[in-house]
């Protein structure tokens, strides 16, 4: 199974190595589609000395990740930041646990402590209430529900990708964490206020 990661990018080049050592790490067939955005420092040049297959931003942001979505060549695909990383064996538990369900997600883990997502809820899910940086999707999943994010929305294009995919398909849940969150400045989510540093 091949494991396609698409990431917006933008001043990454001190964080890129630890990123994409820990995708390497998780002994799967992989990619790294990278959209960079006007980077000032060396993320182009890191980002291709990894190994990353990179790419021009668009003038939007969404558009930008359905161009990383038109790349794709992996059996499952996710979205990421280049800030954070995956902990050991989350492509393995990804793998063992999507079954035949078109997307899978896990927990979170804040100070050592698992924090539970409640059970998949289609109705909060049409409310852009889930899980968005968790998720691992199935390729298959774009052409078969023709998958893409809108480009008129200024904010939650995530969501609404995966809204649009909830109404077709019930994901499933584990109970592990796969990856670790960074908080820093430029966090817009809910958990940023909390402390310096989560696991999701």
């Amino acid at each position: 199974m091949k494991f396609s990661i698409i990431i917006l990018a933008r001043n990454e080049a001190d964080n890129l190595p630890q990123m994409v050592e820990s995708v390497k790490s998780q002994g799967k067939d992989w990619e790294i589609i990278l959209l960079e955005g006007g980077s000032t420092d060396d993320t182009r040049t890191v980002a291709n000395n990894l190994g990353c297959k990179v790419f021009e931003q668009t003038d939007n942001l969404f558009s930008s990740l359905n161009k990383g979505l038109s790349l794709i060549t992996g059996d499952i695909f996710t979205f990421f930041s280049g800030h954070d990383h995956y902990l050991p064996n989350a492509f393995d538990l990804v793998e063992k646990n999507i079954g035949d369900a078109m997307w899978i997600y896990g927990n979170i883990s804040k100070g050592g402590k698992i924090t539970k997502f409640s059970a998949f809820n289609k109705e909060q899910m049409m409310k852009y209430n889930c899980p968005v940086s968790w998720c691992f999707v199935r390729t298959e999943a774009i052409k078969k529900y023709n998958l893409k994010m809108r480009t008129d929305l200024k904010a939650l294009g995530e969501f609404d990708f995966y809204r649009q995919l909830a109404i077709h398909e019930t994901p499933i849940q584990i109970q592990e964490p796969l990856a670790y969150y960074k908080i820093h400045k430029n966090n817009v989510g809910r958990f940023a206020k909390e402390e310096k540093y989560l696991f999701r």
